[in-house]
Protein backbone atom coordinates (compact mmCIF):
# COMPACT_ATOMS: atom_id res chain seq x y z
CA UNK A 1 0.00 0.00 0.00
CA UNK A 2 1.24 3.59 -0.64
CA UNK A 3 0.27 7.05 0.14
CA UNK A 4 1.70 9.93 -1.94
CA UNK A 5 0.76 13.78 -0.50
CA UNK A 6 0.21 16.58 -3.08
CA UNK A 7 0.43 20.19 -2.17
CA UNK A 8 0.44 23.17 -4.58
CA UNK A 9 2.82 25.22 -2.59
CA UNK A 10 1.71 28.15 -4.58
CA UNK A 11 -1.67 27.98 -2.25
CA UNK A 12 -1.12 29.25 1.33
CA UNK A 13 -3.41 26.75 2.47
CA UNK A 14 -1.50 23.96 1.22
CA UNK A 15 1.79 25.55 2.37
CA UNK A 16 0.60 25.46 6.10
CA UNK A 17 -0.82 21.75 5.34
CA UNK A 18 2.87 21.02 3.60
CA UNK A 19 4.15 22.40 6.53
CA UNK A 20 2.16 20.53 9.05
CA UNK A 21 3.00 17.20 7.41
CA UNK A 22 6.39 17.45 7.20
CA UNK A 23 6.22 18.36 11.09
CA UNK A 24 4.16 15.66 12.36
CA UNK A 25 7.33 13.33 13.41
CA UNK A 26 9.03 16.52 14.99
CA UNK A 27 5.78 17.36 17.26
CA UNK A 28 5.26 13.71 17.86
CA UNK A 29 8.92 13.61 19.06
CA UNK A 30 8.51 17.08 21.45
CA UNK A 31 5.11 15.16 22.81
CA UNK A 32 6.77 11.94 23.44
CA UNK A 33 9.39 13.66 25.29
CA UNK A 34 6.69 15.92 27.45
CA UNK A 35 5.05 13.55 28.38
CA UNK A 36 7.94 10.22 29.07
CA UNK A 37 11.13 12.89 30.48
CA UNK A 38 9.82 16.28 31.81
CA UNK A 39 7.73 15.22 34.16
CA UNK A 40 10.08 13.98 36.32
CA UNK A 41 13.15 16.65 36.03
CA UNK A 42 10.45 19.57 36.42
CA UNK A 43 8.69 17.54 39.60
CA UNK A 44 12.75 17.42 40.75
CA UNK A 45 12.98 21.07 40.13
CA UNK A 46 10.21 22.23 41.79
CA UNK A 47 10.45 20.77 45.09
CA UNK A 48 14.15 21.96 45.18
CA UNK A 49 13.64 25.03 45.15
CA UNK A 50 10.18 25.11 46.71
CA UNK A 51 8.72 27.07 44.44
CA UNK A 52 5.58 29.26 44.33
CA UNK A 53 2.62 28.47 42.14
CA UNK A 54 3.14 31.17 39.71
CA UNK A 55 6.54 30.40 39.15
CA UNK A 56 6.33 26.48 39.01
CA UNK A 57 3.71 27.81 35.90
CA UNK A 58 6.66 29.79 34.37
CA UNK A 59 9.22 26.97 34.68
CA UNK A 60 7.16 24.72 32.77
CA UNK A 61 5.93 27.03 30.33
CA UNK A 62 9.43 28.01 29.67
CA UNK A 63 10.62 24.08 29.30
CA UNK A 64 7.86 23.76 26.97
CA UNK A 65 9.31 26.45 24.87
CA UNK A 66 12.22 25.22 25.04
CA UNK A 67 11.25 21.68 23.73
CA UNK A 68 9.36 23.12 20.97
CA UNK A 69 13.01 25.35 19.48
CA UNK A 70 14.80 22.35 20.20
CA UNK A 71 12.55 20.25 18.08
CA UNK A 72 12.28 22.95 15.34
CA UNK A 73 8.28 23.64 15.86
CA UNK A 74 7.18 27.35 15.28
CA UNK A 75 3.17 26.73 16.55
CA UNK A 76 2.85 30.28 14.87
CA UNK A 77 3.98 28.76 11.20
CA UNK A 78 1.62 25.67 11.54
CA UNK A 79 -2.11 28.08 13.07
CA UNK A 80 -2.70 31.10 11.57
Amino acid sequence: MKAILEFNLDDPYDQQAHLRAIKSVDMASFIFQLISNERKSLMYKIEDKNMKDWETVNLVFDRIHELLEEHGINIDELIS
